[in-house]
Order: C-alpha cells, then sequence, then structure tokens
C-alpha cells in the first residue's frame, strides 16, 4: 500500500491538505509510508499527470479522479465536496473513503502486521531501502537475516516459484536452513523528499 502527496510549493493549500491526510491515517490506525513528491517544472507535471496542487493516490489512483481531458500544469487543484461546493482541499471524507481499500486490501491479502507511519522517511533511510516493497527482516536478537524481494514474481503472484521471504522467516523461526540472505528487490523506486 503507498501514499503518494503531489504538490506544487506555490499553493499554499498542500499544507492543511498534508494535515488532513495525517488526521485521517491516525482516525483510521493506517501506518503506512508517504511519498512527498514536490512537482516543480512543467516537464514534471506532464511526466507525473499532475493536474494539480495537492494531489493525493492511493496506490497509485487520484482520490477523486480527474475529468476526461484534465490538463497536466503547475497549478492549484479544485476538488469537488460532497455537497457540490468547490474548494482548493479534499474533504476529510474524500480522504477517508480511500482508505477503506487500503483496509480491504490487506484484509484480503491476510496481512497481520502494522503499517508503518515514515513521513520523514528516516526510517527508510536508515535502512538504505530503495524500492516499495522491499523487505527487511530482523531475527529477535536485532541480526538482519534478509534482505529483498518478498517473491521472485512482483507481476504475478499466481506464478511465485521462489517464496523468498517466506523461506527467510521459516529460517529465522530456525525450521529450515537459510538458502539466500539477499535478493534484489522490485517495485517503484522510493521518490525522495
Amino acid at each position: 500500500m503507498n501514499i503518494t502527496f503531489l504538490y506544487w510549493e506555490e499553493c499554499m493549500s498542500h499544507e492543511e491538505a498534508q494535515q488532513r491526510v495525517r488526521q485521517v491515517m491516525a482516525e483510521e490506525n493506517v501506518l503506512v509510508p508517504v511519498q512527498m513528491v514536490k512537482v516543480e517544472t512543467w516537464a514534471q507535471a506532464e511526466q507525473l499527470q499532475f493536474i494539480g496542487s495537492p494531489t493525493i493516490l492511493v496506490n497509485g489512483k487520484d482520490i477523486q479522479p480527474p475529468p476526461p481531458g484534465a490538463s497536466f500544469a503547475l497549478t492549484c487543484r479544485a476538488y469537488y465536496l460532497e455537497d457540490g461546493r468547490v474548494s482548493p482541499l479534499p474533504s476529510l471524507e474524500l480522504i477517508r473513503r480511500s482508505f477503506p481499500k487500503m483496509k480491504e486490501r490487506a484484509k484480503e491479502k491476510g496481512f497481520n502486521f502494522p503499517y508503518l507511519f515514515d513521513e520523514s522517511q528516516a526510517v527508510a533511510q536508515a535502512y538504505g531501502a530503495e524500492r516499495t516493497p522491499e523487505v527487511f527482516l530482523f531475527d529477535k536478537q536485532g541480526q538482519l537475516r534478509y534482505h529483498g524481494a518478498i517473491d521472485d514474481n512482483y507481476d504475478n503472484p499466481g506464478a511465485v516459484k521462489d517464496h523468498y521471504l517466506r523461506n527467510a522467516l521459516d529460517a529465522a523461526l530456525g525450521t529450515k536452513p537459510l538458502a539466500l540472505a539477499t535478493t534484489q528487490p522490485q517495485g517503484c523506486t522510493i521518490k525522495w523528499k
């Protein structure tokens, strides 16, 4: 799961929108890193399909998808609120509605671990993370036992042949020897602040 917060510094509403995202995350107990992306050039706006500041993406999807034919530009964004008004900020409810999908996916996939809200990116930087997802498995003594991908097929869970993380967990629990301590992480690169 990921949240990407794209903003243009000239639109002052991004600071309050960021506070709203944090508020909803706290209320919904969603602890996931937020990738902050400062959009600074027209070329970057075009590349990121940025329709205005702030734009909030949950798992790559805009919390309020833009209308067909929307222009990409360095500009302030308008959100359409539940009561029909237009606002430079997404409502708390609009943000909140996007998070249950994350919770549903976690439940559907059987995730039994908490999310980490690493807004400053200090944890990711301390580990040397470069991608998401990227696994760092430590044993109870705090020794790094495995670092890398979850399995051998990032794109197709049905085609997985090697369960790297599962094997590393078995090794950490002492039920099997550790075959691989490191694999190449697959996924999107982390967008650093």
